[in-house]
């Protein structure tokens, strides 16, 4: 089935209800996290500044977008105003995740549909993790996992980052340190059909996920 772009609800990174900001990268838990903060309620609301953040969400700034660019779009002070945060994920079950995603569901979108047949056409996931598509890119988006939380300096950016493995205990900070109230159990949605990542890897794909995501995989401790 051919889904439109234009049939879904933008999900915007900068929630004015909560006055905060998710940096969502992609196949991090994100479409959950969007749901999951739909419901949950600013403690102290500052009505003004929910109304300045609302102005910034629009049709171009994209869910996906990198925390530099958002800071942009705000300003610097702004951005120090509000509470900041994101979540990464190891990078051999993301890298995983983002073959399985242009297999199953990226064919859906028209403008991604010629994108998801190279995939396809490169026949297995080694083929995709030596291509632009693995070696470049997470999902769509290019860049890696720290380009999302840093400045052009390599400076993070960000005021948390959560590890999807321990979302639980992610949110309990996020929620604390952004003054919200009404946690619940978080939700598993966008999720591919597979088993253990593991399983999917040899000797030289573990080893292109390590010199890739290096970086990444020493700041959050990610072990294979």
């Amino acid at each position: 089935m051919e889904v439109a772009e234009g049939e879904f609800k933008p999900a915007f990174p900068i929630k004015p209800a909560q006055q905060l900001v998710f940096v969502h990268i992609p196949k991090c838990g994100g479409t959950s996290m969007h749901q999951f903060l739909a419901n949950a309620k600013k403690v102290q609301p500052e009505p003004e500044l929910s109304t300045i953040l609302a102005g910034y969400c629009e049709p171009a700034l994209h869910k996906h977008s990198k925390a530099a660019v958002i800071r942009d779009l705000v300003g610097p002070a702004l951005w120090q105003t509000i509470f900041t945060f994101s979540v990464v994920r190891n990078p051999w079950d993301l890298m995983l995740s983002s073959y399985r995603w242009w297999l199953q569901k990226a064919g859906r979108f028209s403008s991604l549909r010629a994108q998801a047949d190279e995939v396809a056409d490169l026949g297995s996931f080694e083929g995709f993790l030596k291509s632009d598509f693995g070696g470049n890119r997470i999902n769509e988006c290019e860049g890696d996992i720290l380009s999302w939380l840093s400045d052009e300096n390599g400076q993070e950016i960000v005021d948390f980052v959560g590890r999807l493995e321990d979302i639980e205990q992610a949110l309990q900070n996020v929620f604390e340190r952004a003054g919200l109230a009404g946690y619940s159990e978080f939700p598993r949605l966008n999720s591919t059909v597979r088993g253990g990542y593991q399983d999917y890897y040899n000797a030289e794909t573990k080893r292109l996920i390590q010199t890739r995501f290096q970086a990444t995989i020493d700041r959050f401790e990610y072990q294979f």
